[in-house]
């Protein structure tokens, strides 16, 4: 998850082998709103970012 920008102007950054990562990145602004965590197999969440958001 990547937790940058304002919420209503996301202002995600894109990391060196990200096409080549097999899970999820979303802004804090979509997770929500998402069925993330709702699935019991998810076991790790990294968290970018600070202030609040993170």
């Amino acid at each position: 998850m990547d937790a940058e920008g304002m919420t209503s102007i996301p202002n995600r950054r894109h990391f060196d082998g990200e096409q080549d990562f097999q899970g999820v990145i979303m802004h804090h602004k979509d997770f929500g709103q998402s069925t993330f965590l709702d699935d019991p197999k998810r076991q790790h969440v990294a968290i970018l970012g600070g202030a609040k958001s993170a």
